[in-house]
């Protein structure tokens, strides 16, 4: 599954990994911890890097992944606004982001992230739909993103 998260962008499918863990058992785990994990990130101003405690920055993403995934009252993803949310939070417990920029590229990765897991059989967000929402970060930063996040994810659930 999650060679799959990483290959969905490219125009030809790459061999699968055999250092990616694909057993549905794992997902299943995964998805478990994740609806159970809370953010344990509360970092100090350092020289250089973005207080992501800040209220105002972790609201303004938050708000900015509802929008993406929740438009309208006809349209209920509530389901990948967590996961968004949680994958979003497990990634920058571990994760340095050093500027506003790169956590605006980290939430729409995570956005589309959550949105390939939970429904990719049924639809998907485009990289400029996402940007629209997210400051215009580059597509190429996400895509950059959403590669760090799935293997960064792969790595805490073969541990």
């Amino acid at each position: 599954m999650a060679a799959d998260l990483l290959c969905m962008e490219l125009s030809s499918h790459p061999a699968l990994s055999s250092e990616i863990p694909v057993d549905q058992r794992r997902l299943e785990t995964f998805l478990d911890q994740e609806d159970l994990f809370m953010p344990t990130y509360h970092r100090q101003h350092d020289a250089g890097r973005l207080a992501l405690a800040e209220d105002e920055n972790r609201t303004r993403m938050l708000e900015a992944m509802h929008r993406a995934l929740c438009p309208g009252l006809e349209v209920s993803r509530s389901d990948v606004y967590h996961l968004s949310v949680n994958l979003m939070d497990r990634f920058l417990s571990y994760e340095n982001v050093k500027s506003e920029r790169d956590l605006c590229a980290t939430s729409a990765a995570c956005t589309m992230i959550g949105l390939k897991i939970l429904r990719a059989r049924e639809e998907c967000l485009s990289y400029d739909y996402l940007r629209s929402y997210f400051d215009r970060v580059p597509e190429s930063r996400i895509r950059v993103c959403n590669r760090e996040i799935v293997l960064g994810l792969c790595a805490c659930i073969q541990t």
